[in-house]
């Protein structure tokens, strides 16, 4: 409507110079279409600069969501955060529930990703998003046409993850998966050395043992060799993560 009357004013104040005949009538005619124009450019001028008529409005959503990749051996869940821009603006990419592609986040000034480790079972993602809406239908009507609704102002995502989580930069990321692709090579040469050490260490003091109870024994060592790299790998891993 804004518009419309600003076209509608300056029709009536052409019109009241060139149609209009020298009087009383002319100058209210010229003074009231004066006073609408400006008035209507100022209503818009202000609603776009300063919000005028407008209110701030929060929405929340909140979703479960999955990790970017998970490293299964490990159990361990993996969210990556890509700085962009400032030091204070990121990306972070991460899966919505039981999607196979991954996703991420806004990448704009006024986006805020946070972390919090306050989840037992799932993690999920906290959404709040603040946005300039109409005060009323006056400026709902005036503005129309103007796309100046649910104007974006802010969001914040909060990220509320579980223990078995990390966080990583691009990066790092690479960098994880050269080590696990080099470690995987030397972690099979030496579990079969120590198995080799801990079987003749066994066999030296119980010369008897059946095959079966060698196989045993190795099945127990491996084991046990498996879940110490494990753990020492999970914490190396904890200790990388940047949230």
């Amino acid at each position: 409507m804004g518009i419309a009357l600003i076209i509608i004013f300056v029709i009536i104040f052409a019109s009241s110079f060139i149609g209009m005949k020298q009087g009383w009538l002319r100058n209210i005619t010229w003074i009231i279409s004066i006073v609408g124009l400006m008035a209507s450019l100022a209503t818009i001028t202000l609603g776009d600069s300063q919000h005028l008529g407008m209110k701030k409005e929060t929405v929340t959503s909140i979703k479960q969501i999955d990790p970017a990749f998970a490293i299964k051996n490990m159990d361990m869940n993996v969210a990556i955060k890509s700085p962009v821009g400032t030091k204070d603006e990121s990306v972070v990419v991460y899966k919505n529930k039981e999607a196979k592609k991954t996703t991420h986040t806004q990448a704009d000034a006024n986006t805020v990703n946070k972390f919090s480790r306050n989840r037992e079972q799932s993690a999920q993602l906290l959404t709040t998003t603040k946005r300039y809406t109409y005060k009323n239908n006056f400026f709902k009507i005036f503005y129309a046409g103007l796309g100046t609704n649910h104007q974006y102002i802010s969001r914040v995502n909060k990220f509320e993850i579980t223990n078995d989580w990390i966080v990583l930069t691009p990066k790092q990321v690479k960098t994880l998966q050269a080590q696990m692709k080099s470690q995987q090579a030397n972690s099979k040469k030496m579990l079969a050395a120590v198995i080799k050490k801990q079987v003749m260490a066994a066999r030296m003091q119980d010369p008897a043992m059946t095959p079966a109870q060698q196989a045993a024994l190795v099945k127990k060592i491996q084991a046990a060799a498996v879940a110490k790299a494990n753990s020492e790998a999970k914490a190396k891993l904890k200790a990388m993560s940047i949230e």
